[in-house]
């Protein structure tokens, strides 16, 4: 039986395919629908052979308005794959934090260096930020370089206070909220000094600097208003010697780490030397044990409050 209804149907093949490319499928597709409609066709056990080939037709019509659909769901779910997700907000408010962060420490650079990458954050090409400062495109580009690396050296020093900070919330805490974790990169991000090459800064800064000592309390919890003080984290508010470059270290401070970036070997990169003081552990775990007391952090060093 099956058979014969082969032999019966298999004439059609050729026009089935036609016309399933003139619904839009293309050769390879149309193929698989008009042999998937005959083996349907063939199988089907209350087939009347009159009708066989009508039946035929409208099985390869409904096979191409499931292919159809197959093709728009697979369109749907691949865009939502390249689909970037929303930043959560806390995320969001992470990154702004420390970009402005960043933009503080330029006032702490180098004076050739913190000229150079100002001009260049005014939207200036390398070539015209040259010829404004009256330098030549290779001293310019190499003390971007320079700038780019100071800045980079310190943010990964910060995201390692971050962790050691984050580590003692999470240590200390019943249940560690997201907000408690949050606030304590958030502190990380105090307000920087001001400078006349970045316009006005902020005054003061908003949240419980305590959070950097683990000192906050029910009297002052976390998210609350402290009054104007001397940021803990980035030397943010001290007096800049000669207007730029080191920031004096609070007396008393104990050095974790001193940072040296040397002269350039080429255009490309600079040297770093990262000097630990205290060789009996890493500086993860010294960072974790002078969060409890306060952490300084500048360009050149990495210090435990006294």
């Amino acid at each position: 039986m099956l058979e014969r209804r082969w032999r019966l149907l298999a004439p059609y093949r050729d026009e089935i395919v036609g016309l399933v490319r003139r619904r839009g499928l293309p050769l390879t597709d149309a193929e698989d629908c008009a042999h998937e409609a005959l083996a349907r066709v063939v199988g089907f056990r209350a087939l009347d052979e009159s009708r066989a080939v009508q039946l035929l037709r409208t099985v390869a019509w409904r096979l191409v308005v499931d292919a159809h659909r197959q093709r728009g769901r697979d369109v749907r779910a691949r865009a939502r794959l390249h689909e970037a997700e929303p930043a959560p907000p806390e995320e969001a408010v992470l990154d702004r934090a420390e970009a402005r962060w960043l933009v503080g420490r330029v006032a702490e650079l180098p004076a050739r260096e913190r000229e150079v990458i100002t001009v260049r954050l005014q939207g200036k090409p390398p070539a015209e930020a040259a010829r404004a400062l009256g330098i030549t495109p290779d001293a310019a580009d190499s003390a971007f370089r320079r700038a780019r690396l100071h800045l980079r050296l310190l943010a990964a020093a910060a995201g390692a206070v971050t962790v050691a900070m984050v580590r003692r919330v999470v240590r200390t805490a019943p249940t560690p909220s997201l907000v408690a974790i949050s606030a304590a990169g958030i502190v990380l991000m105090a307000p920087a000094i001001h400078s006349p090459h970045l316009g006005a800064q902020p005054e003061h800064v908003t949240g419980d600097q305590q959070v950097v000592s683990g000192l906050a309390s029910a009297e002052r919890p976390l998210g609350a208003t402290a009054p104007p003080r001397t940021p803990v984290v980035g030397g943010s508010g001290w007096p800049l010697a000669g207007g730029g470059g080191r920031v004096p270290r609070r007396p008393g401070t104990t050095q974790l780490a001193t940072v040296a970036v040397g002269q350039p070997n080429s255009v490309h990169w600079s040297p770093v030397t990262v000097t630990k003081h205290d060789q009996q552990e890493t500086l993860l775990e010294s960072l974790q044990r002078c969060v409890g007391q306060g952490v300084e952090l500048t360009l050149r060093e990495i210090g435990c409050r006294p």
